[in-house]
């Protein structure tokens, strides 16, 4: 069971019968939703970040685009997925990201975490 915050979680039915999915609020203020995104991160619920990070992307300011890509890239390395934060930064510098010291220590500890570093 993952703990998150209250406010990022609301109970939906899902199609299947007998389920509950979680999705996230709507929220109008994306730093809200950014909470949330680094809830997920911390515990290495990449599916969960991608989706948020989808949502928030075409609203945070152009200047702080490099921490919701690093945001992202925490929740890949915390679920030791290195393909994945591999493909997100090469998504991020062929958007023209600003990369920083944070992104590639994210990228080593997805790395140090899926094994591929000793």
């Amino acid at each position: 069971m993952v703990c998150l915050p209250k406010f990022c979680l609301r109970p939906l039915r899902a199609r299947r019968r007998g389920t509950v999915c979680f999705r996230v609020r709507c929220f109008s203020d994306w730093m809200a939703r950014m909470d949330c995104l680094n809830a997920r991160a911390e515990v290495g619920d990449v599916a969960g970040s991608e989706e948020l990070f989808h949502s928030i992307r075409h609203e945070i300011p152009k200047g702080r685009a490099t921490f919701l890509f690093n945001t992202l890239l925490k929740a890949c390395a915390n679920g030791g997925n290195l393909e994945k934060a591999t493909r997100w930064y090469d998504i991020m510098r062929s958007q023209n990201v600003r990369v920083n010291k944070k992104t590639f220590g994210k990228l080593i500890e997805a790395a140090a975490k899926s094994g591929h570093l000793t």
